[in-house]
């Protein structure tokens, strides 16, 4: 299933599915917990950072999960029940919007000017000085 939805939101990490998935799922998205029917285990290994882990163990938790194995493939069959136009958003790297305001943009402007004159500063004394003959 993960492999199906990796393909479809051109994700090429394992990993990075799944910290996308936990990130943008909510637990109380999720469908009730299916009946547990013991079948082939595949393995998920990834190594999530303490904020990602914290964020698996709020959702295990309240989905009353006691593993977040269970978690993520909850979460996995959750966007894969949705198709592949509902579960774009579940795909979706979340960016931070950053406005520079006037006083921090002229302070980056004259650290450029700044800099761009010491190197022409550096550039003048690099060249040895041309002697004329007079004659």
């Amino acid at each position: 299933m993960l492999d199906e939805l990796m393909r479809r939101h051109e994700i090429e990490e394992v990993g990075e599915a799944v910290q996308l998935l936990v990130l943008n799922c909510r637990a109380e998205d999720l469908p009730p917990a299916p009946q547990k029917i013991k079948g082939p285990s595949g393995i998920i290994r990834h190594y999530f950072r303490q904020g990602m882990r914290d964020r698996l163990s709020a959702i295990t938790a309240a989905l009353g999960e006691s593993k977040d194995r269970n978690t993520i493939w909850r979460l996995i069959a959750y966007a894969h029940s949705l198709g592949p136009d509902d579960s774009v958003p579940l795909f979706k790297i979340k960016r931070h919007g950053y406005e520079i305001t006037e006083n921090v943009a002229r302070k980056l402007r004259q650290a450029g000017f700044a800099e761009s004159l010491q190197m022409n500063a550096d550039d003048d004394g690099d060249e040895q000085p041309t002697l004329l003959a007079t004659s």
